[in-house]
């Protein structure tokens, strides 16, 4: 009996030697000095294990003097507490600004990895007070943007893919209602019995939305990346359905008839209401669509035509015309002028250039060359009604001149008088008066020889 009972007494103070060594964090191994076995299966002697007085005495908790554990005086200084009673509380942030509660572990070990933050012994009410004075964050600078997709025609709820855009509106708070005015203007644009159904979403105004917004369509959700508010439907987005006003009930068609040109530039249309009908005048309405903004509306009375046009301004692109029936005669489309060209007007030529024939001038005998002359008229271009014609007001013209050589035939010698050797010694000396007097009285005799010779002959003869 002795001996079991001192046999208990060594197991119970080898336990409590071990168990004051285990470690307070689950990370830290016990050191090895600290292990003791214990083999409970073997007896030993009254006199080998005699009874210690320390049973009787309770543990004391062993902490180096230089790391402190009061409770009272916690410390952010890491220790390994000895406790074998309990463990003392964590008041845990691991970057000094933040605090949380943690609770000893009931099954020895915490479980928690140390940070220099840390402070140990707190009640979990003084720890969690340390967070009363932390500030909050400043709001974020958020803007919003609601955005409407046409998703489809009717019936209700029939979305189209992809959906397409229609408007937007920026705000600094999101609101589904932001769009109630578009939605309504909208609305009376729609031709009557039309329905059309319209998605609302609101989204961050962001990059994300900008890029979707540019892309102009919508596949699905998040096709394209979406950045829309928290809250699902009725707060970050909702389905709005539209329906016009309803069309009047039919009345009798007039004859609708159009034809219609076009050109680079303009186009034109005839809009005729050829009569069918013997008893009642019945008018025909047109209305014009140019380039999907109305242009016009036109009622002709049975048997009757009106012509209409109109011109685009130079190099804006292309364009087209849509001529309808009016809506309370059933606004069908009667015609359509696609891709009407606008860049007609070619570029300035350059000036007109002409000449005149090269005209000789005078030449005398023994000349080798001669001068010649002619026109040179230069006119520039005037645009009228997109086209280039020549502006003759305002030509200018010169003369040129050139000099040509004489070809043989055109060389002309200058002519000598015929002389004899005596007359011309004779007339050495002679001043010009007395050779003149001398010709005429040579021409005065030579003419009265030839009449007494006729004289004589005459008489000859009869």
């Amino acid at each position: 009996m002795f001996k079991k009972l001192a046999a208990s007494a060594a197991l119970l103070i080898a336990g409590m030697i071990g168990f004051s060594a285990v470690p307070a964090f689950a990370d830290e191994a016990p050191p090895p000095e600290e292990v003791v076995a214990t083999d409970t299966t073997a007896e030993q002697p009254v006199e080998e294990a005699p009874v210690p007085v320390v049973v009787e005495t309770p543990t004391v908790e062993e902490t180096p003097a230089e790391e402190p554990t009061d409770a009272d005086n916690p410390t952010t200084t890491f220790s390994r507490v000895q406790n074998t009673q309990e463990k003392l509380p964590i008041c845990h942030s691991g970057s000094g600004n933040h605090w949380t509660y943690i609770a000893p572990d009931a099954s020895g070990y915490n479980g928690h990895q140390h940070h220099d933050a840390d402070i140990y012994g707190l009640s979990e009410e003084e720890c969690l007070a340390k967070n009363v004075n932390e500030e909050p964050p400043p709001p974020a600078d958020v803007d919003y943007t609601t955005v409407a997709w046409l998703a489809g025609a009717a019936p209700p709820h029939h979305f189209d893919v992809p959906q397409t855009y229609l408007f937007s509106e920026d705000t600094e708070d999101p609101a589904l209602h932001t769009l109630d005015d578009n939605i309504a203007s909208y609305l009376a644009t729609l031709k009557c019995d039309a329905e059309v159904d319209l998605q609302i979403d609101v989204y961050i105004d962001d990059a994300t939305t900008d890029a979707l917004i540019a892309g102009g369509v919508l596949y699905g959700p998040n096709n394209p990346t979406e950045h829309l508010i928290s809250g699902g439907e009725g707060t970050a987005w909702k389905f709005v359905h539209l329906q016009a006003e309803a069309c009047p009930p039919p009345v009798d068609e007039p004859n609708h008839k159009v034809k219609t040109w076009e050109g680079c530039g303009y186009w034109g249309a005839k809009l005729k209401n050829p009569s069918t009908s013997e008893n009642e005048q019945l008018t025909a309405s047109f209305v014009v669509w140019v380039d999907d903004q109305f242009y016009g509306a036109y009622a002709v009375t049975e048997g009757e035509h009106q012509v209409i046009g109109d011109t685009f301004a130079e190099d804006t692109g292309l364009h087209t015309v849509r001529i309808e029936a009016g809506s309370a005669q059933g606004g069908q489309v009667l015609a359509t002028i696609s891709d009407i060209e606008s860049d007609c007007i070619p570029p300035q030529p350059e000036n007109k250039v002409t000449y005149t024939e090269w005209v000789d001038g005078e030449y005398e005998c023994d000349d080798t060359e001669v001068t010649q002359t002619r026109s040179k008229t230069v006119t520039p271009y005037i645009l009228v009604e997109g086209q280039w014609v020549e502006d003759t007001e305002n030509s200018v013209t010169t003369e040129e001149s050139q000099s040509r050589q004489l070809n043989a035939d055109e060389i002309k010698p200058c002519p000598v008088p015929p002389t004899t050797p005596g007359e011309s010694l004779a007339m050495t000396g002679q001043s010009p008066a007395g050779i003149i007097g001398l010709a005429a009285a040579m021409l005065i005799g030579g003419a009265a020889l030839s009449i007494a010779r006729m004289r004589r002959k005459v008489t000859e003869e009869s």
